[in-house]
């Protein structure tokens, strides 16, 4: 596991490499309270993934600090809350992909913060996870997902194909969401009294 402690910053540049785990069990990027992760392909060449990790809580990335994803992919991670992100802090993703991961709840993300924290979406697009509840996102409770852009597409679960909104706060404005499947829910299921509010989308 790659480990970003209190205080530090990495600028991890994935040119269009793998950023793979070995040894099951194990997630592939931890970033702690007060860490700083800015993560990039560099390359216009396909590649540059983070993948194959299992973990609980966040099998690609488990933010307790701040993200921002400009590109690469986190793809193919399987995990119980969280299968490519489980995000406690600020991750703010700018472009790349997060799609093909699985998870008992969160098959993309699983947004897990509160009062000043959130997940902001301008671009990139969350696809194809697959989950119970929620396969794109998981927002919740008293979690902030804030949805200005990019797209929500093709993520299959039971209950919140494209979000579970339960009992935080999702505002939708530009974010595209489309073709998700569910039993309840297919493109946004809000639960728990949470707060839904779209803008434009």
């Amino acid at each position: 596991t790659l480990k970003i402690g209190s205080g530090k910053t990495l600028f991890l540049c994935l040119n269009g490499h793998a950023l793979a785990m070995r040894y099951r069990g194990q997630r592939i990027i931890n970033v702690s309270v007060g860490g700083k992760l800015y993560l990039c392909n560099c390359t216009r060449s396909e590649g540059g993934k983070i993948t194959s990790g299992e973990a609980e809580y966040g099998a690609g990335i488990h933010n307790n600090g701040t993200v921002r994803m400009y590109g690469g992919v986190i793809t193919k991670n399987n995990g119980g809350y969280g299968g490519g992100v489980y995000n406690n802090a600020n991750f703010i993703l700018y472009g790349g992909d997060i799609y093909d991961n699985k998870a008992i709840h969160g098959g993309g993300v699983w947004n897990d913060n509160e009062g000043e924290y959130k997940f902001i979406m301008y671009e990139g697009m969350i696809h194809m996870n697959v989950s119970s509840a929620g396969a794109g996102f998981y927002n919740n409770d008293h979690a902030n997902l804030l949805l200005k852009g990019g797209t929500i597409t093709l993520n299959a679960a039971k209950n919140g194909g494209g979000v579970w909104n339960n009992g935080g706060n999702v505002e939708l404005n530009g974010c595209m969401i489309l073709e998700n499947t569910a039993h309840y829910g297919g493109g946004v299921w809000n639960n728990g009294g949470g707060l839904l509010e779209i803008k434009s989308g």
